[in-house]
């Protein structure tokens, strides 16, 4: 495929302020900073503005962090227009989106890969890592593209904490599905099978916010620049729809990125009113994981369950929620934190009863017991 049919740097950016100039109502673009050449690293913030942030949970999306994989120019401008869709509607009420189009500017003008193999550059330290540190979002997907005849989704996750290896597949399997659907299969790499892809981003999200993370290759190889923008689109639009919805182990619609430790039955889980305070204690608890110990689990009779565990860090601001899911629907005679008794969130799900008890973030030993 000639570079030639895939758009210059300079087209992407006049597209951009086109379209961003049009749509004010719902977008506007910032400069993250400048590359090491001086060119700008634009970010599209998309949102619908009537509704408080807030209330709203963080994707971002970066495409273009290597200048030669000429498949990721149209990524960013394809996301763009579809957000503004009647389709991308509800997207645009319950989230902010961030789309970085072009984050490798003097690679793109290149035509080269120029970055490092081995970090993150100079210039994504400044500017899209940055930006992340700021929004710490709730799900990322770094876009790439490869001179191969096929295309892939890549899990981002750099542990196996919690549930994270089965929540990233979950969600991968129907990134890989939708693009399936319409006529684009993708495999399933994880990230030390994908010779070309590198997880400084993705992984860096995932490891200080416990961001749902993925990355994926696109071909500029065997698809033209509308393929090559379909089958892109369709990865990243099934991934942004699982943030409109929720998932059956979660207590609040957004991305299943809330057990950061234990397991579907029994986990430590972030606190919060709405969506800003809930990625905030998410952060926090995350990043001080090494202070907890995995909750423990014991059936004490057949209408009884403690669930134990310690926190040995320094007191923080909010505070973490210990979950316990019963099977079936029992209905909850009483719950007790640490010898006395509490007003649980109860929650159904299509199968069991879930007792979370919110608790402030000092260190000691938490023990809940919930009888029914």
């Amino acid at each position: 495929m000639k570079s030639s049919s895939f758009p210059l740097f300079s087209d992407i950016y006049q597209s951009l302020d086109r379209l961003v100039d049009r749509n004010s109502d719902y977008m506007h673009i910032e400069s993250l900073g400048l590359s090491e050449d001086g060119r700008d690293v634009k970010a599209v913030y998309v949102t619908d503005r009537s509704i408080p942030l807030s209330e709203k949970e963080v994707a971002m999306v970066v495409c273009g962090r290597h200048g030669d994989e000429l498949g990721t120019r149209v990524v960013g401008t394809a996301l763009l227009e579809w957000l503004l869709s009647t389709e991308g509607e509800e997207t645009r009420r319950k989230q902010l989106v961030i789309v970085v189009p072009v984050a490798n500017p003097d690679g793109c003008v290149r035509e080269e890969f120029f970055a490092p193999q081995d970090r993150l550059s100079e210039t994504e330290q400044t500017t899209i890592a940055k930006l992340a540190q700021a929004y710490r979002p709730d799900a990322v997907i770094d876009v790439h593209s490869d001179m191969l005849d096929t295309e892939s989704v890549i899990m981002a996750n750099t542990s196996n904490s919690g549930e994270d290896v089965f929540i990233h597949n979950v969600v991968r399997a129907k990134m890989i599905a939708e693009a399936s659907r319409l006529g684009y299969p993708f495999l399933a790499h994880e990230v030390e099978r994908s010779s070309s892809y590198n997880n400084f981003f993705s992984g860096m999200c995932y490891g200080n916010f416990h961001s749902l993370a993925f990355g994926m290759e696109a071909s500029h190889f065997s698809l033209g620049p509308k393929e090559a923008a379909e089958s892109s689109l369709a990865v990243i639009r099934s991934l942004l729809n699982v943030g409109n919805t929720c998932s059956f182990w979660e207590t609040n619609s957004g991305y299943p990125n809330r057990i950061l430790m234990g397991d579907l039955f029994t986990s430590i889980r972030p606190v919060g009113r709405n969506a800003t305070e809930r990625r905030q204690s998410r952060s926090e608890i995350w990043q001080n994981r090494k202070f907890f110990t995995r909750p423990l689990r014991e059936a004490l009779n057949r209408r009884t369950t403690r669930v134990v565990t310690n926190y040995s860090g320094e007191e923080l601001v909010g505070g973490f929620s210990l979950s316990c899911r019963i099977r079936g629907f029992p209905t909850i005679q009483r719950v007790l934190l640490n010898g006395k008794t509490v007003e649980p969130h109860v929650y159904k799900d299509e199968c069991a009863t879930n007792v979370c008890v919110d608790n402030p973030l000092i260190g000691g030993e938490y023990e809940l017991v919930i009888e029914w």
